[in-house]
């Protein structure tokens, strides 16, 4: 008796599989630009190759660590998906400031995007795109517009394939660097196959007809 119900048990478990967060990682230095002072990072795209994910999105989250530039006005940072779907995490934002190895997470449950204009502090932000206030806007090289605006572009696909983050210098006179960057992928786990729905439901009857035989010999006749 104790089995089965151990057995029910472990079926509604996987009835009821959590969402699963893995986060990517990868280190560079990167320097923004990786030439001169425009123009694309010194290693372009940076690739995220992930496998082995069950499930589809339910949320995206990315991080960029210790990222530096002396006018962050000039950063254009876009993620493109496995499938194509992209969105815009900065572009333009932060006008003249210098960035001194912040570190930005972009969530689309963020409670406010980057300032436009100002310093932007480390922290949690929604994707921020702008307009520029050094007279170039967003502009990837190799990929083509228009650009999404938000993270929840990727959800209810699979996260396998390959991730690629886009960083371009989009004016001269300024250069920069970023340390490494975190992928975050939520997804909905492992979906029963249809045999072993077959089984939990064969289960959950063995429970019943168990129960049922277990109340009927507690019954007393009297005559």
């Amino acid at each position: 008796m104790r089995f089965i119900f151990g057995a029910a048990l472990a079926a509604t478990a996987v009835i009821a599989s959590p969402a699963i967060a893995t986060d990517f990682t990868v280190s560079g230095p990167y320097t923004i630009p990786g030439t001169g002072t425009s123009g694309p990072a010194s290693t372009y795209p940076i690739a995220f190759n992930v496998s082995g994910q069950v499930g589809t999105i339910t949320a995206v989250t990315f991080t960029l660590t210790g990222l530096t530039h002396t006018f962050s006005d000039d950063l254009d940072i876009l993620l493109t998906g496995p499938t194509g779907q992209n969105v815009m995490l900065m572009s333009d934002a932060g006008s003249s400031s210098n960035l001194n190895a912040v570190t930005y997470t972009f969530s689309q449950s963020a409670a406010n995007s980057l300032a436009d204009a100002g310093v932007n502090a480390s922290g949690t932000y929604k994707p921020s795109n702008y307009s520029g206030s050094d007279g170039a806007n967003e502009a990837i090289p190799n990929v083509s517009g228009p650009y999404g605006s938000s993270l929840a572009i990727f959800n209810g696909l699979s996260a396998n394939g390959t991730w690629n983050l886009y960083i371009n210098d989009d004016n001269g006179g300024d250069v920069g660097s970023l340390r490494s960057a975190t992928l975050s992928i939520t997804t909905t786990g492992a979906v029963p196959e249809p045999a072993t729905w077959a089984m939990m439901l064969v289960g959950f009857g063995m429970v019943g007809a168990v129960a049922r035989r277990r109340k009927s010999a507690a019954k007393v006749t009297f005559a």
